[in-house]
């Protein structure tokens, strides 16, 4: 059995896989040894861990503790056995979420060429081509618009997403705000779905084949409506998952 460890901006997500199948997930607001220790007594057969994390501090940290039970594991990083080459030109910089996210990509639908689209803090658009990673974006996640607008300026109001978007039919129906609040809404939720349709609609364009592959914490918390995005694709695929299953699909070929 094989526990993965992904550290995020705000929480820690840990899962467990009995080979591929997902036996549990949890996330925790903190993550520290006792948690380990109950994972370990819990799941007798757990032999291996793959941890990411988008924060070198609290990577260390995780591996400390997991050198204090003696546990075998890895520390993701660009240099981890892949199923894919990195053309990125500075891949020590790249995010490893993002590297987990594509090694998912393979765990789910094998090879192919895939845009992984990961909508979080951030939303992150990668593009697998031909078993590379040809480049990817990274832009402002819908709070974090939602807070800019309200940073750099004088007059507009702090929204939120975690209680801006109800009721969702009004909010998806009426694309333009009656009242400031209203309107702050609509501009950052419309904003990040015309922008993931464009990407969509353009590399479903320039690739053969492309497979599209949504996951991330906007979708996971239905913030998104996916009957806002470009569905009739046939090859779009929600896959909350995505990370963990990621983690997985690397360590197995660690073991191998």
């Amino acid at each position: 059995m094989v526990l993965t460890i992904d550290i995020g901006n705000t929480k820690t997500k840990a899962a467990v896989f009995d080979g591929e199948r997902l036996v549990e997930h949890i996330v925790f607001e903190q993550f520290n040894k006792e948690d380990i220790v109950n994972l370990f007594s819990r799941f007798d057969l757990l032999k291996y861990v793959i941890v990411s994390s988008v924060n070198p501090e609290k990577e260390r940290r995780i591996a400390q503790l997991l050198d204090e039970i003696d546990a075998k594991y890895h520390l993701l990083s660009y240099k981890s056995p892949l199923p894919f080459e990195i053309d990125y030109l500075t891949p020590e910089t790249l995010g490893k979420d993002r590297i987990a996210a594509l090694a998912g990509a393979y765990a789910i639908a094998g090879k192919g060429n895939y845009l992984v689209i990961d909508c979080g803090t951030c939303n992150t658009y990668d593009l697998l081509i031909d078993g590379h990673f040809v480049g990817g974006n990274i832009a402002p996640g819908i709070q974090m618009r939602l807070d800019a607008m309200h940073h750099f300026t004088a007059a507009l109001p702090q929204c939120s997403i975690e209680n801006g978007f109800e009721p969702k039919q009004k909010m998806h129906n009426a694309q333009l705000g009656l009242t400031t609040r209203e309107a702050i809404l609509n501009g950052a939720y419309w904003g990040v779905i015309n922008e993931i349709n464009g990407y969509i609609e353009k590399y479903l364009k320039e690739y053969n084949n492309l497979k599209v592959i949504l996951t991330g914490g906007l979708f996971n918390l239905n913030i998104i409506d996916n009957s806002s995005l470009l569905t009739s694709h046939s090859s779009l695929f929600f896959e909350p998952m995505l990370v963990p299953k990621g983690l997985n699909f690397i360590a197995k070929n660690i073991s191998k």
